[in-house]
């Protein structure tokens, strides 16, 4: 058997290109004729573990290897008729959104629906409250080939939606559909984006009726609460937000209004967004996300 002091080791592990292993807690290691490691801890636990759990740190009780921050984002995307520059600006976003992913060392998960799946639970079609997919990929990582296109071909979902926009109604539709149940992963944070040049008229019924007044129009709290027990919040809202890219001012709503009429301002969403400490971003000054 051979002893190692952790000092000696440090070094030559260091000396080997292993710079980012630690030994705070850790007395000795002494490697057995078998090829493992008996760790004596500083708590005087002892431990034995393969070469490749000593190098990525994984030894003694305070030296895991650092879980990676966990994200599961959700676009809601307007494909209704005046959406098509908003659709393509956000698209031109795509390639600095993953790659500030990458450099973050995010775990992430990213996933397109419409403000039109809410349709499923009226008709009924699973299939409309379906994640959006292109080659095959619905559900994204950094392991999906090509992310960065297939991302680019996601958010560009065609304007020959609905014109009757339930950005709220829709993704809790398409999160409560259970062919897209691995999408929402225990330990994940919750980050829902929703691109859209109107405002959310969610309600309990199937005809159209954008009315602020309307009785059967969802309240904040029916979003919030689901999104609470979806993402399974020990505290309100502690697991997820939700975040909007539309029109927060007349200003805006002028400037948008002039290439193509008829748009609304987010109010709902601002409520949302604000109930949920999620991003205002203006369609008129369309930055990237920052998750």
């Amino acid at each position: 058997m051979k002893l190692f002091f952790v000092s000696i080791l440090s070094l030559f592990l260091m000396g080997a290109g292993y710079q980012t292993l630690s030994l705070d807690e850790v007395v000795s290691i002494i490697q057995t004729p078998n090829g493992q490691f008996d760790v004596l801890c500083k708590d005087h636990s002892r431990e034995l573990v393969s070469k490749e759990d000593l190098l990525n740190n994984n030894i003694c009780p305070h030296q895991p290897t650092p879980q990676l921050p966990m994200l599961d984002i959700l676009f809601v995307i307007d494909n209704s008729g005046s959406m098509s520059s908003s659709q393509q600006k956000l698209s031109s976003y795509a390639e600095e959104m993953i790659r500030d992913l990458v450099a973050r060392k995010i775990d992430f998960q990213i996933a397109i629906t419409t403000t039109e799946a809410y349709k499923a639970d009226f008709i009924p079609d699973p299939s409309l409250s379906l994640f959006k997919s292109y080659n095959g990929q619905s559900i994204l990582n950094s392991d999906t080939p090509h992310i960065i296109d297939v991302f680019k071909q996601l958010i560009l979902q065609g304007t020959n939606g609905s014109g009757d926009e339930r950005a709220f109604h829709s993704f809790k539709a398409s999160l409560e559909n259970p062919q897209n149940s691995n999408f929402l992963r225990t330990g994940a944070q919750l980050r829902i984006y929703i691109l859209s040049d109107e405002d959310d008229f969610s309600h309990k019924k199937e005809n159209y009726d954008n009315n602020y007044n309307n009785p059967n129009l969802y309240n904040m709290e029916y979003f919030t609460e689901y999104l609470d027990q979806a993402t399974q919040s020990p505290n309100p809202g502690e697991n997820y937000s939700v975040s909007a890219i539309a029109i927060f001012d007349e200003a805006c709503k002028t400037q948008m209004d002039n290439e193509f009429g008829g748009r609304k301002i987010g109010y709902r969403y601002q409520e949302l967004v604000d109930a949920t400490g999620g991003e205002k971003i203006s369609l008129c000054d369309l930055q990237i996300p920052q998750f």
